[in-house]
């Protein structure tokens, strides 16, 4: 038996720097065939930063997923704002706020969060 299965991926991507703000981009459509199902999926990403001083970034972003495009009320989407900062050349002090919105009857996909991270870069 034969797998006739196949995956078709399209992606574009980009980004722009201006002064002290940088913009980011990227949209992918995948398209997921297994001869009984046709799956067509859309993700997407914004990000916008602007760096406050030579050690500290504020982002903007926004995430978008439609798993499947024929089924309605499942897209996912998220935005955040966060700062960081850079505390020496080998960690990283985030901090923020995130907004997540998805099927309606999920509660975790629903869900704003704050946060605190600590990356350590070796």
């Amino acid at each position: 038996m034969l797998d006739d299965t196949s995956r078709n991926a399209y992606a574009i991507f980009g980004g722009l720097t201006l002064g002290k703000w940088v913009f980011l981009a990227e949209l992918d459509l995948v398209q997921d065939d297994d001869n009984t199902n046709k799956t067509t999926s859309l993700v997407s990403f914004f990000e916008t930063n602007y760096l406050v001083t030579t050690s500290t970034n504020i982002k903007l972003s926004y995430d978008f997923h439609d798993a499947d495009d024929d089924i309605d009320e499942n897209e996912r989407t998220r935005i955040s704002l966060l700062g960081e900062t850079f505390l020496n050349q080998y960690s990283q002090l985030r901090y923020g706020i995130r907004r997540s919105d998805g099927i309606p009857q999920n509660t975790l996909q629903n869900q704003t969060q704050v946060f605190t991270e600590y990356h350590v870069f070796f």
